[in-house]
């Protein structure tokens, strides 16, 4: 290898390290390094209640010193507040996990990510404390004025039961400032094709907080839908609370579900398609649709179900040879 290219890739090389292991170290480098060395090897050791002094110093002393410090301090803060039983104590370790999270922003930015794991930490520690839940709530609202990429997954459903602790205690929320915070929680949970129950506990705080019925469905998510129908998160939505909510007659409905299914097709959604297209009278529409239940359907039985309402489908529309066959068929 010559010297040049030798040259190069020493450069690339200290380059790639500079963002990872860069440490600033204070005046007084002698005393921050041995205090580096002596809470990294507690740490090691989970020896949590040894690691916080010398943690303590350099967070005090080189606030700048490397992320590194942050981040090893809110896991010796959680285990102390596990482990601590004095209930003045544990608030105390508490509050000063959550100050480190704005010391962190302060001196290395990333505000969205541990803006994130500051509301995290602050629901499991405030949830039970009223007095707090106005705080708590600017944090969750500080959190997800972020980029979706920086919000977490865990905070979905939490942020939810925050808006709903919130306005039960006097906070100053309207229904359609609820609904928009429920669209951005839906919308996420849709898109990163989480576990449906983050889902059904939105959905469940939702109705505590605002009356849903087929009215405020077509209006408010069905009018969002219409702007873009293309939109699959934004159909399965509309989806979901006609069918909870029994308002499968809402025209909205009927469009949402070929949506859905012209781009994920289902046996049970191409049949509820076809009754809601034979309760509207559109016949051959209908048609099409049990028969696409029929075809997608792998189990016998609801194959067997979808055929039997086909029969019934032509059996009002007098078709009587036809019924017949499918009536055998199924």
């Amino acid at each position: 290898m010559n010297t040049s290219l030798s040259s190069v890739i020493f450069i690339l090389f200290s380059l790639s390290s500079m963002g990872q292991g860069i440490f600033k170290w204070p005046e007084d480098s002698a005393k921050a390094k041995e205090m580096h060395a002596l809470y990294k090897d507690a740490l090691r050791q989970k020896e949590y209640q040894n690691a916080l002094t010398p943690l303590m110093w350099l967070l005090d002393q080189a606030p700048d010193l490397n992320p590194s410090i942050y981040i090893h301090a809110e896991k010796v803060y959680e285990n102390l507040v596990k482990s601590e039983n004095d209930t003045l104590h544990r608030a105390q370790l508490q509050e000063r996990q959550l100050q480190l999270y704005d010391q962190r922003i302060r001196y290395f930015s990333d505000s969205g990510k541990v803006r994130n794991r500051k509301a995290y930490a602050a629901y499991r520690y405030l949830k039970d404390k009223p007095h707090r839940y106005e705080q708590l709530f600017q944090w969750f609202e500080e959190a997800f004025a972020h980029e979706d990429a920086d919000i977490l997954s865990a905070n979905l459903a939490t942020y939810m039961n925050v808006i709903r602790l919130y306005r039960n205690h006097g906070g100053q929320l309207d229904d359609e400032e609820v609904l928009s915070r429920y669209d951005r929680i839906s919308s996420l949970v849709e898109t990163r094709e989480l576990d449906s129950k983050i889902q059904d506990l939105a959905d469940k705080i939702l109705i505590q907080l605002v009356k849903v019925d087929c009215a405020l469905i077509d209006s408010r998510f069905g009018r969002s839908y219409e702007k873009d129908t293309t939109n699959e998160s934004m159909a399965r939505q509309v989806i979901r609370l006609c069918m909870a909510y029994d308002c499968k007659e809402l025209p909205v409905f009927l469009s949402a579900a070929k949506t859905v299914q012209q781009k994920e097709p289902s046996s049970g959604l191409a049949l509820m398609i076809a009754v809601a297209e034979d309760n509207h009278g559109n016949a051959s529409s209908a048609e099409k649709y049990y028969r696409e239940a029929i075809e997608l359907s792998q189990d016998v039985k609801k194959k067997a179900r979808a055929s039997y309402s086909l029969a019934l489908h032509y059996q009002r529309i007098g078709l009587k040879s036809r019924s017949r066959t499918a009536a055998r068929q199924a």
